[in-house]
């Protein structure tokens, strides 16, 4: 096989390499919902405090969805289409 010092690595396989970075990227994502839940929050907040702040505004401070701050405005939680089951 020759020394281990002298051989040349090749990269790894497309498949092995895509799997890794989306092995990476799930782990680094589970954690990024919780912290936007979070400033989606702080922009409602932010925007009940202030009636001059604009939503579009809001969501650019908040580093947030516009669409998504303004649907959890528009339906509460208690209206949201999605939490709804039908049986």
């Amino acid at each position: 096989m020759g020394d281990p010092s002298t051989r040349v690595t090749r990269p790894p396989h497309p498949k092995i390499a895509t799997h890794q970075l989306l092995t990476t990227i799930s782990q680094h994502h589970s954690t990024y919902p919780s912290s936007i839940e979070a400033r989606i929050n702080l922009a409602i907040q932010a925007l009940m405090r202030d009636t001059s702040l604009s939503e579009r505004r809001a969501a650019a401070l908040y580093n947030v969805p516009r669409t998504t701050l303004r649907d959890r405005r528009a339906f509460p939680k208690n209206q949201r289409l999605y939490d709804t089951y039908l049986t």
